[in-house]
């Protein structure tokens, strides 16, 4: 447990060198609310906070739409989201993320997901890494 802590301390630091303290803020309040939307079954405050283009790709198909955003089971819960890498560019920030997917009865579950703001202070956008060509091509067009 101990090393756990050290480790997400020590990750989340070298990580969150490329933010000021005001972006490291925003950054961390959207994602408390991103994930706590997932786990409490949130649906709208989920899609709200996915990006646009994602959304816009899924909502092409009404049973796409309603698999992908249907909430898990009570039982499953996301945590301990970690930073993995940080991304700055002149388009703003990309961060990639690490969490685990807890289930009863089987093992966890690691999911990837993005952070991305045009400026690093507001308007947080999330996808799952699995999402990252839907992203990528709807800005393409």
């Amino acid at each position: 447990m101990k090393k756990t802590i050290i480790y997400t301390f020590f990750t989340f630091l070298l990580g969150a060198c490329t933010l000021n303290a005001t972006q490291e803020q925003s950054l961390n309040q959207a994602v408390s609310l991103y994930v706590n939307a997932w786990n409490k079954g949130n649906t709208l405050k989920y899609v709200a906070m996915t990006h646009p283009c994602v959304v816009a790709n899924y909502q092409k198909n009404d049973s796409l739409f309603t698999r992908r955003f249907s909430p898990l089971p009570a039982s499953h819960v996301y945590h301990n989201p970690m930073i993995q890498t940080i991304q700055k560019s002149d388009k703003g920030y990309r961060v990639k993320f690490q969490v685990n997917l807890k289930m009863p009865e089987e093992k966890s579950k690691t999911i990837y997901f993005y952070a991305e703001s045009e400026d690093g202070l507001s308007n947080w956008s999330f996808y799952e890494e699995s999402d990252i060509d839907l992203k990528n091509n709807c800005l393409k067009n």
